[in-house]
C-alpha cells in the first residue's frame, strides 16, 4: 500500500489532509526539549496483522541530519560520529552480518589491530545503549543489526517511492528528502551513497515536472522545475518546461527572462 501517515514532530495539534499527495497528517509528540519544530516527516500505514497501529517502533532518519525515534518519542544519538556513522551502516547493511574486520578496517584502519577492535566494542556499547534492547546482534566475528527488528528507515521508503511513476509516489518521494544523505558526515561510503541518492531525488523532481505539465497543472509543474533549478542550475529540461509554464500562465515577460538565463 502506496499511502503514508505525514508527521509533524512540532506538538501539533489535529489533522491537515494533503490530497494531492495521498497523505494525511498525523500528531507525533517529542521529549520536551528535543528540539525537533516545524519538520514533516513520513511513516507507512495500513493494516496490522497483529492488529497494531502499523506504524513501526522504530523509525530512522537519514535524509538529512540523522535522528532516531522510538514511539513517536525522540532518541539520544550516540555520542560520536563514527559510532552514528556505524550505527547507519549496521541499519543500511542489515540484511547480513556484518564481518568485525570489515568495521574495523572501515572506520580504524589507522589504528593498531588491538586498539582498533577495543574501538568497536567502545562504539557498539554507544549504540546497544540509545537502541531498544535486542537491536544490534553480534558474536566474536560478526556485528548486525536485528533484520527481523520493527524498523522504519527513511532511506528505503524514499527508494521505495522513487521506483513508481504516479504522482502521488514523487511528490511524496520530494517531500521525504530533506537533504543530503547523513548531511554532515564525511565517510568515504556515505559520501558515495549521498551522491547516488541525490542522484535519484533530481530525476524524481524532473520526473515529477512532467507528469504535473501533462496534467495541465501548470503552476504547480513551474513550482516544481524552479525547485530542481535551484539544485541544478544547469538542468535544460528545467529551464525549458518553465519557460513553457510561463507561457501557458500568459507571463510572457518571465518566459523571456528565464530563456536569458
Amino acid at each position: 500500500m502506496m499511502a503514508k501517515a505525514l508527521v509533524r514532530a512540532n506538538m501539533c495539534h489535529g489533522k491537515s489532509p494533503l490530497p494531492a499527495t495521498g497523505v494525511s497528517t498525523h500528531t507525533c509528540r517529542p521529549r520536551s526539549g528535543c528540539g525537533i519544530l516545524g519538520r514533516v516527516i513520513y511513516l507507512p500505514t495500513g493494516p496490522d496483522p497483529e492488529g497494531g497501529s502499523g506504524v513501526p517502533t522504530l523509525q530512522l532518519y537519514m535524509l538529512g541530519a540523522l535522528e532516531i525515534q522510538y514511539n513517536g518519542q525522540q532518541l539520544p544519538k550516540p555520542p560520536t560520529l563514527k559510532s552514528q556513522s556505524l550505527l547507519a551502516y549496521a541499519v543500511l547493511h542489515r540484511d547480513r552480518p556484518q564481518p568485525r574486520d570489515r568495521l574495523v578496517g572501515l572506520y580504524w584502519g589507522d589504528r593498531a589491530e588491538d586498539k582498533a577492535r577495543r574501538s568497536l566494542r567502545t562504539a557498539l556499547w554507544h549504540i546497544r545503549r540509545c537502541l531498544p534492547e535486542g537491536s544490534i546482534r553480534s558474536d566474536p566475528h560478526t556485528v548486525q543489526f536485528d533484520p527481523q527488528g520493527d524498523v522504519w528507515l527513511d532511506v528505503d521508503e524514499f527508494e521505495s517511492l522513487v521506483a513508481h511513476d504516479d504522482i502521488a509516489s514523487l511528490q511524496a518521494a520530494v517531500a521525504l528528502y530533506r537533504g543530503d544523505f547523513l548531511d554532515g558526515f564525511y565517510d568515504d561510503w556515505i559520501i558515495n551513497e549521498r551522491y547516488r541518492l541525490e542522484s535519484l531525488a533530481t530525476e524524481a523532481r524532473a520526473r515529477l515536472m512532467l507528469a504535473q505539465e501533462a496534467r495541465g497543472e501548470h503552476q504547480v509543474a513551474l513550482g516544481t522545475a524552479l525547485r530542481l533549478l535551484d539544485h541544478d542550475p544547469r538542468r535544460g529540461d528545467a529551464h525549458r518546461l518553465a519557460m513553457r509554464a510561463y507561457c501557458r500562465l500568459g507571463q510572457r515577460n518571465a518566459a523571456l527572462e528565464q530563456h536569458r538565463r
